[in-house]
């Protein structure tokens, strides 16, 4: 498992019993053990692959655990359906439980990074009885709203979040896809949310070169290769970018579904952040330790959005630590 060459994994493609087909890369320990190994899942977010865990997977298999990490839906080689209701947060929960139950495990360690911590949150709110121990990387944990409140009412309280207008936009997928290398080039860029502005009104602006972006400090996350690579991967931008046109159907499906506000009683929570993302709000955190008092938080005061890059050995070995400490 070489993290500068994705063809080193162990790549596979499965048509789940939800009827969609997920790529995935699935590592196992040596003289793996379904009994007695422990699986990790790991989420990626937006705007990118199962590629985002790379630096990890390795050391955590060589720690004994299985490590699965898929292409989400809408990205890479996994199906990319076309209308924003195919990306329901408990329709993609469905898919995950169904990759678990074709590659036989039953619980996991659930780790999401962005919109991956938000989906592995409610992949175990959808389906507790999965889920072993929660981790979320720069994004803490937001309960389901019991209130309806429209994107905009939130996006005043949270300005940093004001982005999500533009990825939700009709003319965004497009601008994406004519700008595919420079989007992923800032995206990766350890500024993208950090500074006083965090990421300009319109992204399509600094996609398309009619704003400059904040990329005269800090560093570029991906080389030429990598970025290559994930373009390629992606190569529609309509499927990762309909995450963003979810919120009224998310808002539906958690209050008709009645889901808790907290996990399972029990169930470890750990919180990585960096100190400089815009997006690991105070609040953020307020609400993670309001809802989990005994929830572990690590933040790594010189570090912006993308921990798995800018910080992958403390990422990788306080991970495991942690998961040693909670007899994991």
């Amino acid at each position: 498992m070489d993290p500068s060459r994705p063809e080193s994994f162990t790549h596979k493609r499965s048509l789940l019993e939800t009827g969609r087909r997920y790529h995935y890369v699935d590592e196992v320990p040596h003289a793996y053990d379904p009994q007695r190994d422990l699986t990790i899942l790991c989420i990626h977010g937006f705007p990118d692959l199962w590629a985002g865990w790379k630096y990890q997977i390795g050391p955590w298999v060589r720690a004994g655990y299985r490590v699965v990490a898929p292409d989400m839906l809408g990205y890479g080689e996994t199906d990319k359906p076309y209308d924003p209701e195919e990306y329901s947060l408990r329709r993609i929960s469905d898919d995950l439980a169904s990759l678990l139950d074709l590659i036989r495990v039953r619980k996991v360690i659930v780790i999401g990074h962005d919109w991956g911590s938000h989906i592995a949150a409610r992949f175990a709110l959808w389906y507790p009885e999965r889920v072993m121990a929660v981790i979320h990387v720069s994004i803490g944990y937001f309960p389901p709203s019991q209130t309806y409140e429209p994107l905009e009412e939130f996006i005043k309280k949270f300005p940093i979040y004001k982005y999500q207008l533009y990825f939700g936009s009709p003319a965004c997928t497009m601008e994406l896809e004519r700008n595919i290398l420079n989007f992923f080039k800032y995206s990766f860029h350890t500024n993208v949310f950090s500074g006083p502005d965090g990421i300009p009104d319109n992204f399509g602006d600094v996609v398309t070169g009619r704003t400059c972006a904040n990329t005269r400090t800090g560093r570029y996350l991906l080389d030429r290769k990598e970025l290559q690579y994930i373009a390629f991967q992606n190569d529609s931008m309509r499927g990762p970018t309909n995450y963003y046109r979810t919120w009224d159907i998310r808002f539906n499906e958690e209050k008709e579904g009645g889901l808790p506000e907290t996990y399972r009683p029990g169930t470890p929570v750990l919180f990585l952040r960096g100190g400089k993302d815009g997006t690991s709000t105070k609040a953020g955190m307020r609400e993670t330790r309001r809802l989990y008092p005994t929830a572990r938080i690590i933040t790594y005061e010189d570090a912006a959005h993308w921990l798995m890059f800018e910080k992958k050995e403390a990422v990788t070995r306080d991970v495991l630590d942690w998961l040693c400490e909670v007899g994991l």
